[in-house]
């Protein structure tokens, strides 16, 4: 069983759940590489990577491939594994195992689809955060927010206002 983030695995481990090894990818894009390790381990793979817009999207494309967003198709995987199902999160409103509890888990292992019934993936989708202009570099919004605090730290670790040090002291 194939999740993105490491605290799934041991949730899902501690339910004893017959033939599942919950593995991680660190994140939500697997790469080909990770892809081969498992299959050299197993030739069976469940996916159950985050009930959310990216999760689904990396999803189809780990399984059935498509066209990326530049125009060049790529093969997915599901024709190299023997058996490649998709964990069925059943309209469950977590966003992956590890906020679950037993029992969905449980369901979404039991009544997991195969993954052929997956559609080929067209392109990416957006990936706009809600608030915030998609073009702001990381090294921009550190930067405001650097700039953005009126207050500085001081050697005993505390807070003080900018000024607060010049106050008291008198010049000429």
């Amino acid at each position: 069983m194939l999740h993105e983030s490491p605290p799934d695995c041991p949730r899902v481990w501690d339910l004893g759940l017959d033939d599942i090894v919950p593995v991680s990818s660190y994140g939500v894009g697997v790469s080909d590489e990770q892809m081969r390790m498992i299959l050299r381990r197993t030739d069976r793979v469940m996916l159950a990577l985050d009930n959310d817009e990216d999760g689904r999207f990396h999803t189809c494309r780990l399984a059935r491939g498509g066209i990326d967003s530049r125009g060049k198709s790529f093969n997915g995987w599901i024709t190299r594994f023997s058996e490649m199902t998709v964990f069925n999160y059943n309209g469950c409103k977590e966003k992956d195992p590890g906020e679950m509890d037993d029992d969905p888990i449980a369901t979404g292992v039991a009544t997991a689809f195969s993954a052929s019934r997956l559609e080929p993936v067209k392109e990416r989708p957006a990936r706009d955060v809600p608030g915030r202009p998609a073009a702001v570099s990381r090294e921009r919004r550190r930067q405001g927010a650097r700039q953005a605090s009126p207050t500085r730290r001081v050697r005993n670790g505390s807070r003080q206002d900018r000024h607060q040090h010049l106050r008291g002291r008198r010049t000429g």
